[in-house]
C-alpha cells in the first residue's frame, strides 16, 4: 500500500533538520536559496517585458467563463457593419469553415453584406447569422456550461423554421456546437430532421473559429489595434481551453 504524502507540518521540520545536519544552521542556506530565486524571477520578468506572454485579457476583465460576453465578441466580428471596418470577411471565414466551400453569391464579394446577425433570438439561440435565400448558421456557444434537455435539437428545429421562411436551401443550413474543447453535443437530434442535413451539425472550438478569423485578417490590411485585439482574444481562449 502506498503511504499517503506527508503533510507540510511534517516535511518542513525534516528539511530544517537536514540543513542543520549539513551546515549546522539552515538559515544562511535558505537566505541564499531565496536570493537566487528572486534574482531569477526578476531576470525572467525583464525578458518578458516586450512580449507579456502571460497576459490574459479575459482574466483581466473577469470574463473567462461569461458565455454571454463570448457570444457578444463572436457576433461583433460577424457583423459587417461593426467598428472593425472589415465588412463580411469574418462571416465569409466562418462560412468556409462550416461549409468547406464557397456559398454561391455570397463569399468573396464585398457587395453581398446584406445578412443579419442576431444574439439571443429564435428561442434564445446564442448567435444566428443568415441571409435570405442564401445561408443560415445557428450557433450554440458553450463555455463550461452543461446542455439543457433537448437544447441542440431545439436549436436545429428553430433553424429549420427560419430557413423555410427565408427560403434558404437545405444544403446551406448549418448548426454549430461551439466549445472550448472539441466534442459533440449530447442533446442533438436522435433521428433525421426534415429540412436539415445531419452532416451540417458541426462541432467546433472557439479557437477553430477565431483562428480562421485571424487567417482571414492576416491576408489584408488591418489596423494594429484590431490585429492585436484578435490576437489577444485568440491567445486567451486557447489558454482557457487548457485550464
Amino acid at each position: 500500500m502506498k503511504r499517503a504524502p506527508k503533510h507540510d507540518s511534517e516535511l518542513f521540520p525534516q528539511l530544517f533538520q537536514k540543513f542543520e545536519a549539513r551546515t549546522g544552521d539552515p538559515e544562511p542556506r535558505f537566505e541564499q536559496l531565496f536570493g537566487l530565486f528572486e534574482d531569477a524571477f526578476k531576470d525572467s520578468r525583464r525578458k518578458r517585458v516586450a512580449s507579456t506572454p502571460h497576459l490574459d485579457v479575459l482574466q483581466v476583465f473577469g470574463l473567462a467563463e461569461d458565455e454571454l460576453r463570448h457570444s457578444r465578441v463572436l457576433s461583433w466580428f460577424l457583423d459587417a457593419d461593426a467598428e472593425h471596418e472589415q465588412g463580411a470577411i469574418f462571416t465569409q471565414a466562418l462560412l468556409r469553415l462550416v461549409a468547406g466551400k464557397e456559398i454561391p453569391e455570397h463569399t468573396g464579394t464585398a457587395a453581398k453584406e446584406d445578412y443579419i446577425v442576431e444574439r439571443e433570438k429564435h428561442k434564445r439561440t446564442d448567435v444566428s447569422v443568415y441571409r435570405r435565400r442564401r445561408f443560415a448558421i445557428f450557433i450554440e456557444n458553450k463555455v463550461r456550461h452543461s446542455e439543457r434537455i433537448g437544447q441542440v435539437k431545439d436549436m436545429i428545429d428553430e433553424l429549420v423554421r427560419l430557413a423555410d421562411a427565408e427560403r434558404i436551401p437545405i444544403p446551406y443550413r448549418f448548426a454549430v456546437f461551439l466549445t472550448d474543447d472539441p466534442h459533440d453535443p449530447k442533446t442533438g437530434p436522435k433521428n433525421d430532421v426534415a429540412g436539415f442535413e445531419r452532416g451540417n451539425l458541426k462541432s467546433l472550438t472557439r479557437v477553430d473559429v477565431f483562428y480562421a478569423f485571424h487567417q482571414a485578417l492576416s491576408q489584408r490590411t488591418a489596423s494594429p489595434l484590431l490585429t492585436n485585439l484578435l490576437s489577444c482574444y485568440l491567445n486567451a481562449i486557447d489558454r482557457l481551453r487548457r485550464l
